[in-house]
C-alpha cells in the first residue's frame, strides 16, 4: 500500500476527490496511521539463528538490537541440542531477549521475530492488504483531530466538500479511531509471552 492510494482512499471517504486543499496534511497522517499498527499488526521476520550457550543459572540474554535483522519482539524462539524444540520461558525487556529454564547442552537458538510495520519509500513493504482500511480510518481520524484545532480549518472543508456540519469533530476522531482498533483487534495476530 501506498502514500497515494491511502491519500486517494482517505480523499475519497472525506468527500475531498477533486480538492487538492488538504492534500499535503493529510499525507502527512500516513505515517502517523501506519506507527499506530503496532503492537497488534507488526511484520514476521525469518527465524534467525544465534550460537549462545546457557550461564550456570540456565539462563541466556540475547540483543534483539544486535540481530542481523534488528528486532522489535518475537513470537518463538527455539534452543538447540541434538535438535530444535521451543522454549517455555523467555522474557523480553527493551531490546533485551532473556531466555530461562534452559539444559546446559544447549548451544543455539533460532529466533522468530516480528518487527513493527515501517514506512519505506511512501510504501509499507509487506503489509497485508486488509490493514489498508485500518490505516486510512487513522488517517482521517487525524484529520478530524487536525479540523478540531481550528474552526477556520473546519469551515474551508465543509465549504470545499459540501459536508454536511459536523457538531463534535472529537466524535468524528474518535469514531475513526475506535473504527479502526476494533477492526485491527477482530484480525491481528497477537504474539505474547510464550
Amino acid at each position: 500500500m501506498t502514500k497515494a492510494q491511502a491519500l486517494a482512499a482517505a480523499k475519497s471517504k472525506l468527500a475531498l476527490d477533486d480538492i487538492t486543499t488538504f492534500d499535503t496534511k493529510i499525507e502527512d497522517f500516513f505515517e502517523a496511521a501506519v506507527a499506530r499498527l503496532y503492537p497488534k499488526v507488526q511484520k514476521e521476520i525469518g527465524a534467525q539463528t544465534v550460537a549462545a550457550a546457557p550461564d550456570t543459572y540456565g539462563e541466556v540474554t540475547i540483543d534483539l538490537s544486535a540481530l542481523t535483522t534488528p528486532l522489535t519482539d518475537v513470537r518463538l524462539v527455539e534452543a538447540y541440542e541434538s535438535y530444535y524444540y521451543p522454549v517455555d520461558s523467555i522474557f523480553r525487556h527493551g531490546t533485551s531477549l532473556r531466555i530461562q529454564q534452559l539444559n546446559t547442552a544447549v548451544s543455539a537458538f533460532r529466533i522468530y521475530g516480528l518487527e513493527k510495520f515501517a514506512v519505506v519509500s511512501d510504501d509499507v513493504p509487506g503489509l497485508p492488504g486488509e490493514f489498508f482500511l485500518p490505516i486510512v480510518w487513522y488517517m482521517m481520524s487525524e484529520f478530524f483531530d487536525y479540523l478540531l484545532g481550528d474552526k477556520s480549518r473546519y469551515n474551508i472543508y465543509a465549504q470545499s466538500s459540501g459536508a454536511r456540519a459536523v457538531d463534535n469533530m472529537e466524535s468524528e476522531a474518535t469514531y475513526y479511531a475506535d473504527k479502526a482498533d476494533e477492526y485491527i483487534e477482530e484480525r491481528a495476530q497477537l504474539y505474547g509471552s510464550q
